[in-house]
């Protein structure tokens, strides 16, 4: 069978495109796409709400890692299931308080780890939870009934904590590999 020019320029093609699927996962490529969609159209897509990253650890040693980093930087931390670990609530600082974060909140941290199955490794997703206000007078008001809220981009500072907490687990996990 004669091969033409054309089909040998088509077969790389698709074997790159294959290629980047396998690597990237399908996941991640609809959410490209749907990216490049909102960018072409001028919308503005929904806040980020979490900060994941890939790492060439296996599920359980990613939680050791990251259980390791959220504890020497003064964290408590719990299991929280067979693949996600919680924090005990914090103060929000002072520092990251404003844009939308009250004074006197507190926050709380949930790091999960699911395998990879066909890239190998797992991927990490740090997630952060601001608390309902203190109910200081609870015996006048009752219980609250009130969510916790995900902490997402439009919380500013915050956020950019949750983002530093997420790249402390992956230079960590990193280190860890080699």
């Amino acid at each position: 069978m004669e091969t033409t020019r054309a089909t040998a320029r088509v077969r790389p093609r698709r074997a790159r495109r294959r290629a980047l699927f396998r690597a990237l996962g399908a996941g991640a490529l609809a959410a490209a796409a749907a990216g490049t969609t909102a960018a072409c159209t001028g919308r503005r897509g929904p806040a980020e709400s979490s900060f994941e990253t890939s790492v060439r650890l296996a599920a359980d040693t990613a939680l050791r890692v990251a259980r390791t980093q959220l504890q020497l930087h003064g964290f408590e931390v719990t299991a929280a299931g067979e693949n996600a670990l919680v924090t005990s609530p914090r103060p929000v600082p002072a520092h990251l308080q404003g844009d939308g974060v009250p004074a006197g909140r507190h926050w709380m941290l949930r790091v999960e780890a699911q395998r990879r199955a066909l890239a190998g490794g797992s991927r990490v997703r740090v997630l952060g939870y601001l608390l309902p206000p203190p109910a200081s007078d609870a015996r006048a008001s009752g219980p609250t009934t009130q969510p916790a809220t995900l902490v997402t981009s439009d919380n500013g500072p915050l956020f950019g904590e949750l983002r530093t907490v997420g790249r402390w687990i992956e230079d960590a996990a990193g280190r860890a590999k080699r």
